[in-house]
């Protein structure tokens, strides 16, 4: 029941039933069995698509200890755990910490998985977001650079999580001044989001900004305006009229677009 109300999006009632059955297995299990540690990170995709990273974090984080003790710390199920904390301590801007779970997560599927296993560029596209964030972006490049490779390889060059790649990739390069990369980035991404979204479809709406963000480093107005306007019209933000109340302003233009799953059902 809780995984058909996360797959319906009915995220806040997921985790009372993943609650439920952490309550369930105190009373039956031991409280270091493997099976508890399913359920924490369960909990923890959970808390961590209704934006409570705190509490995602500190799930995580009791299923990392367990998942340690029950497989070792070179498992591919630990490196899940690794993987999903580092990135509840990157959204809570621990990026050192973020670096280092993220780092051993690399390390064991490294030395478990194929060397082109998508599994991989899922790790190190979340590694460069955290060296971006650090402001190490040649180490950053690098990451999003092999992730990028990856992903076009063995999902195609139209899948959404290339997309999310480039998008992360046109952030870097603007960042670095390296104004047209980024725009073809930003342009690829948009193109690959509205083929498997729609053009209407607000998800596209963080590459929207990001572009509007870059023309304006470029001095392109006009065409920063267009992203601008599209990007408020599908969040809903509607342009100021005479007369009526002025919009709200836009997210963040460095919003990114990344690709960093938490459930446990996905291998991360």
């Amino acid at each position: 029941l809780a995984e058909l109300e996360k797959a319906q999006g009915n995220y806040s009632a997921a985790a009372e039933l993943y609650q439920q059955v952490l309550a369930i297995d105190a009373k039956v299990t031991r409280a270091d069995a493997p099976v508890v540690a399913t359920h924490l990170g369960n909990l923890g995709g959970a808390y961590q698509n209704m934006g409570r990273h705190a509490d995602a974090e500190q799930a995580y984080a009791r299923g990392l200890a367990i998942a340690e003790k029950a497989y070792g710390p070179d498992a591919l199920e630990t490196a899940r755990f690794l993987s999903n904390l580092g990135q509840q301590k990157y959204h809570l801007r621990k990026y050192a910490e973020a670096e280092d779970l993220l780092k051993r997560a690399l390390a064991v599927r490294q030395a478990k998985l194929p060397a082109d296993h998508p599994d991989l560029a899922t790790v190190m596209n979340n590694l460069g977001e955290v060296y971006r964030a650090e402001g190490k972006l040649p180490q950053a490049e690098e990451f999003y650079t092999r992730a990028l490779q990856i992903r076009e390889s063995k999902l195609g060059k139209d899948h959404l999580e290339v997309a999310a790649t480039l998008n992360n990739f046109g952030l870097l390069l603007t960042a670095r001044e390296r104004y047209l990369e980024a725009e073809q980035a930003f342009l690829r991404a948009l193109t690959i989001m509205e083929k498997n979204l729609g053009k209407d479809n607000a998800g596209i709406a963080a590459v929207l900004e990001n572009m509007g963000a870059l023309y304006r480093k470029m001095d392109e107005p006009a065409k920063a305006a267009l992203c601008e306007q599209r990007s408020r019209r599908l969040r809903g933000v509607q342009d100021a009229q005479p007369g009526a109340p002025s919009a709200q302003p836009a997210p963040s233009a460095t919003s990114a677009v990344t690709n960093l799953p938490a459930s446990p059902g996905i291998v991360m």
